[in-house]
């Protein structure tokens, strides 16, 4: 009879059991899903000065004016995933009044949520909302941006990185 040394059996027994758990567990899964800056649209050009794609994303120049500039972002369109939380990358560069003052999240052309927010700091930024509750896209994500601008002397420029979406398990 092979004698096993001490602990062995216990060991084996936790290996197999660790091992069982980490088989029967799925996996979590969550993915972020991006949309490049520079392709977004601008729902009225006559409200910008110009929009300019770059390689860091779309550069829209305005002057005392407000425009929306919409997102379709890449979308897990059946009912096993859906977002949780949206981010949005920009750059706010020139102009003390320009922001980015409302998002809204779309389904399609249903309309799921509306954020009033206040972006204003100059410099990159990527700032993240929660939407409340994980929401199925089948019909496709759209993420749209209201940009304002001032009066001031000069031109206000804003630099939209890009909008993304957090796709979790439903």
């Amino acid at each position: 009879m092979i004698r096993l040394p001490r602990g062995f059996k216990s060991l084996l027994v936790v290996s197999f059991l660790s091992l069982t758990v980490l088989c029967l567990a799925g996996t979590a899964h969550a993915t972020w899903y991006w949309t490049h800056g520079h392709s977004g649209h601008v729902q009225d050009p006559s409200t910008v000065t110009t929009a300019v794609p770059r390689a860091t994303g779309l550069e829209i120049s305005m002057y005392d004016s407000t425009a929306w500039v919409h997102y379709a972002v890449p979308t897990v369109g059946d009912t096993t995933q859906g977002a949780k939380k949206i981010r949005v990358r920009f750059n706010i560069v020139g102009g003390m009044d320009s922001r980015i003052s409302a998002v809204k999240v779309y389904n399609g052309n249903e309309l799921i949520n509306t954020f009033t927010v206040n972006w204003h700091t100059p410099g990159w930024q990527t700032m993240t909302l929660d939407l409340g509750a994980i929401r199925l896209f089948p019909y496709g994500m759209g993420i749209s941006l209201q940009l304002s601008a001032g009066p001031d002397s000069l031109t206000d420029s804003i630099i939209i990185g890009g909008a993304g979406a957090n796709f979790v398990a439903k």
